[in-house]
């Protein structure tokens, strides 16, 4: 929010209410002004007055914001011969009554009766309501105020010198307007020249030639389209020249040779203009072509000693030398490849894991569970790893150890069961790499 601004008191709300109750117009406010007792005071809704009044006067304007929805517009201005306090803060009175108070940059106005010195306040007011009418006055003032001169009197430096500047809001120079009166042509009179007729006329050709009649307004130049000639009228007699050119003739004296060269080459062919010809094309030159597709039966076939077009295939079962992968197919091998970090480091996790429990390969690449076990009870043996589930068929030793491997596929679950047998040794080691 502004450091300095305007709010409605809680008496002014109250009136204002009233107001629409009874359909009843605000009119003949009153702008009070104050120094706040040597500080701005804060805007407060319960302030029936203000902190210190220093002057009050009616306004000089009242009427509805032509915009701002909800909100009028009070202007008042104090004249050059009233001042000597400070002014931080103002009301508005209605019936009374403070309907608003506001705070204000900190000023001090002088009375001066011969300097410009008027104070100006144009705040606007929210009332909280578009259904308050509001009696707008627009009352004369006795002292052109310097913000009534800045509204009604345009400045000469705004004055302009030309004919070409379309501003409605600004006059234009006595010299101009001189310039428009020596040049000006009157209603009734004939302009000496123009570049348009204020009628257009249509131009004919009539009696030995003939042609399409034409409007013309002087605007642009105009050709008019002979239709016909009467011979009969005729004067005077045509020579006709027996050497030289014919303008147009069937056949060419002499008869010309037509090739093509360049990209496409052709067989030269004699033409006397006799009759049409067709020229038999023999060779078009590749590396010419800037447009258009090129048929695949026009290349050669690319193979492992020749370059060429190559086909592609979309499978990972060919043997084929002569086509290529798709980047699809390429892209499952890349997706499937294992890598130089495909397992990790041998980590010890025999103390972390028991018979028949579950984990999880948490990683993005394959895990080599590497175990031993004492003597176990085979037929309680079990190895899952995902959906595949093992059980021994064989009967483990009785006395000793023994170690076997297996391979966890990525983020795939595991587990072993294992049982102690006659000699309950039970797991020896655990190791997952």
């Amino acid at each position: 929010m502004s450091d300095y601004y305007n709010i409605l008191t809680n008496l002014g709300r109250s009136k204002i209410t009233d107001l629409i109750t009874s359909d009843t117009a605000l009119e003949n406010i009153q702008i009070a002004f104050g120094d706040g007792n040597g500080s701005v005071p804060t805007p407060d809704p319960t302030r029936t007055a203000l902190v210190n009044e220093v002057h009050r006067r009616p306004a000089n304007k009242l009427q509805k914001h032509p915009t701002l929805t909800n909100s009028i517009v009070v202007d008042v201005v104090i004249p050059n011969n009233v001042g000597g306090f400070w002014i931080r803060e103002f009301g508005i009175y209605f019936d009374g009554v403070l309907i608003c108070n506001g705070s204000l940059a900190p000023t001090f106005k002088e009375a001066s009766d011969d300097t410009v010195n008027t104070y100006r306040l144009k705040p606007y007011i929210n009332v909280e309501s578009d259904r308050l009418k509001v009696v707008e006055i627009e009352s004369d003032l006795i002292n052109a105020t310097e913000s009534w001169t800045q509204e009604n009197f345009i400045n000469r430096s705004e004055i302009v010198d030309n004919l070409t500047t379309n501003d409605a809001t600004k006059p234009v120079s006595a010299k101009q307007a001189k310039v428009l009166q020596d040049n000006k042509l009157g209603k009734t009179e004939n302009a000496a020249s123009a570049t348009k007729l204020a009628t257009a006329r249509t131009i004919a050709i009539s009696g030995a030639v003939t042609g399409t009649a034409t409007s013309f307004d002087g605007s642009a130049n105009v050709a008019i389209t002979t239709t016909s000639l009467d011979a009969t009228k005729l004067s005077g007699t045509a020579s006709i020249a027996t050497t030289g050119n014919a303008a147009s003739a069937t056949k060419l004296a002499t008869a010309r040779t037509i090739a093509i060269s360049g990209a496409v080459t052709g067989t030269a062919t004699g033409f006397d203009g006799s009759s049409n010809i067709a020229i038999s094309t023999t060779e078009i030159d590749g590396s010419k072509i800037s447009s258009g597709t090129v048929p695949v039966a026009r290349l050669p076939a690319a193979s492992t000693s020749a370059a060429g077009a190559v086909k592609l295939n979309n499978t990972l079962t060919s043997t084929s030398i002569s086509e290529a992968a798709t980047a699809a197919q390429v892209k499952v091998l890349n997706d499937k490849k294992l890598n130089n970090n495909a397992f990790g480091n041998g980590v010890n996790v025999t103390s972390s894991r028991i018979s028949g429990a579950t984990y999880t390969n948490p990683y993005d690449r394959p895990l080599i569970v590497v175990m031993s076990l004492g003597d176990t009870d085979d037929a309680n043996f079990k190895l899952k790893i995902g959906d595949l589930v093992y059980t021994s068929p064989y009967d483990f030793p009785q006395t000793g150890m023994f170690a076997f491997t297996f391979v966890v596929p990525p983020n795939a679950e595991y587990m072993v069961k294992w049982a102690p047998g006659s000699w309950p040794i039970g797991l020896n080691f655990w190791w997952e790499f």
